[in-house]
């Protein structure tokens, strides 16, 4: 959306511009008094929305978005589920451990059970095993008519039969964390690495850079589709084209040069180019009739 919100504010004034050029609107407008002024307008309060949308997007959802999906991820693994296990099928999902069950009653109880730790070099049999998963990342399993083996340090086997057992297994799973991509990270935390890497100088600046386009695309989408009202529309959609393939290629090739040239120069050159364009073309619009 961070980049799809410019394109499509572009696409959608030319789109509406040549419709007015092509049915007369326009012709029809200026006729009852309405300056090019009138036309600019409401354009801008289009764009200055669309930028508005863009910064927010890129300054505090793209964060929080990171990050709740992270924490998904986190309360995933927290709540483990023995749903997986099937019956007479090994299970290893879980690092460090092997289930198989010979027969499963229901989500949490097996009949016919073997657990392999390979952690603490054990193997657990039982007759009938109820497993369930706990919020902090452990496992309570109670086990009914089975034997516990077990190889010590001196890898000497030991054997215990029981009729009842329980234990509270932890889960040794590698908790998720949030990804070190620059364009995930909030602007804090970009800010603290400015001295490691240019990249975050750039990623810094192009959250602002990048939204403020769509208020510059939006206008010359205006002039776009008020001067092609002779063309067909069409044409007026391939300059559009060429304009978001010009934009994209600017803030890419501007990536590729931080370790060149200053990096918030380079992020906010798409910005002053685009601003320089477009105020040729307004003016020359509003020049003409």
């Amino acid at each position: 959306l961070v980049i799809t919100i410019p394109i499509s504010t572009l696409l959608a004034v030319v789109l509406a511009f040549n419709r007015f050029s092509s049915d007369s609107e326009l012709v029809a407008m200026h006729a009852c008094g309405a300056s090019n002024l009138t036309l600019i307008l409401p354009v801008l309060v289009f764009g200055l929305a669309a930028t508005a949308l863009g910064i927010y997007m890129n300054v505090s959802l793209l964060p929080k978005g990171s990050t709740l999906a992270v924490d998904n991820l986190n309360r995933m693994l927290e709540n483990l589920s023995i749903n997986d296990i099937r019956e007479k099928e090994m299970y290893t999902d879980i690092p460090g451990m092997i289930f198989y069950a010979n027969r499963k009653l229901d989500a949490a109880n097996f009949e016919e059970i073997l657990i392999i730790d390979k952690n603490n070099k054990a193997i657990v049999s039982a007759g009938k095993a109820t497993i369930i998963p706990n919020a902090n990342r452990s496992m309570i399993m109670q086990f009914d008519y089975g034997k516990l083996t077990q190889v010590d340090k001196s890898s000497e086997y030991s054997s215990i039969s029981f009729d009842k057992m329980s234990l509270n297994y932890p889960i040794d799973l590698q908790v998720s964390s949030l990804p070190k991509n620059e364009k995930l990270m909030r602007l804090d935390d970009l800010k603290t690495r400015f001295e490691e890497n240019n990249i975050y100088k750039f990623e810094s600046a192009n959250r602002f850079s990048m939204p403020i386009t769509a208020v510059l695309l939006a206008l010359l989408g205006l002039v776009l589709g008020r001067t092609m009202h002779r063309s067909s529309r069409s044409l007026g959609i391939v300059f559009a084209a060429i304009i978001i393939v010009a934009v994209n290629v600017l803030f890419i090739v501007g990536e590729t040069l931080i370790n060149v040239l200053d990096p918030f120069l380079l992020a906010w050159f798409p910005v002053g180019l685009f601003a320089v364009i477009t105020a040729i073309a307004l003016y020359r619009m509003t020049s003409l009739r």
